[in-house]
């Protein structure tokens, strides 16, 4: 599998991918290891290349007609753009019908990279222009979960933003964060979980999504959840 995303590289002839599997499996991780290898470690060409969108926070039709082909229409020198689409199943018909049309629009300089848990949920025409990575789980379904526990075991007061960078260019998302809360011990979090409940659909930039939530869960003891009703 490894073998196969190098060869990619190598020959310069990376094709558009889905990368399907159990939850947990190591998709994400995979994924952005790639996407780093394509585009050298360059944080700035990855910023400035990759788009991330996490398809489980409301992005319709309208995301995909709008947000997502202005970002695959925009020029670009030399470098290809990558568009990684997390949770892609979550689409609604009619967005992946506009994915699939700009898949065919845009494939001479964009890539599309799918991170699926079920493949069967997209549509045809959209399976039928990817080529196909399956990975299967590990004994210990803990590849993911590791990593961000890693990462939360970080968060301080003063590197929230930091965290929140660092989990939006591996991949992780709020629903990372809800997971890692909702196995805590404390009556803590059941405030944070009313109050992201209250607020995940209003936001449309992930990362920024994640750094209001990471500030929460360090002051949550101290805020009032009735402040952001």
């Amino acid at each position: 599998m490894q073998d196969k995303l190098d060869f990619f590289i190598k020959s310069k002839r990376i094709p558009n991918i889905i990368f399907h599997g159990e939850p947990g499996s190591g998709k994400k991780k995979l994924l952005i290891d790639f996407i780093h290898k394509i585009y050298n470690y360059n944080k700035e060409d990855i910023q400035q290349y990759v788009m991330f969108i996490n398809c489980a926070f409301g992005k319709g039709i309208r995301f995909i007609r709008e947000e997502l082909k202005h970002f695959a229409k925009t020029n670009i020198h030399g470098q290809f753009k990558s568009i990684v689409l997390f949770n892609a199943e979550k689409l609604t018909v009619d967005a992946q019908s506009a994915l699939r049309r700009c898949i065919e629009q845009f494939n001479f300089n964009t890539r599309f990279f799918i991170v699926t848990d079920d493949k069967f949920k997209l549509l045809k025409p959209i399976l039928s222009r990817f080529s196909e990575i399956y990975i299967s789980s590990p004994k210990k379904n803990t590849v993911a979960n590791d990593e961000f526990s890693l990462l939360m075991n970080q968060l301080t007061p003063n590197t929230i933003m930091q965290m929140a960078t660092i989990m939006y260019e591996r991949a992780f998302s709020a629903i990372d964060l809800e997971n890692y809360v909702l196995h805590e011990c404390t009556t803590q979090k059941y405030k944070w979980l009313m109050y992201y409940s209250k607020i995940k659909r209003e936001f449309r930039n992930e990362m920024l999504l994640l750094y209001v939530l990471l500030y929460f869960y360090v002051f949550r003891t101290e805020i009032s959840v009735n402040l952001f009703i």
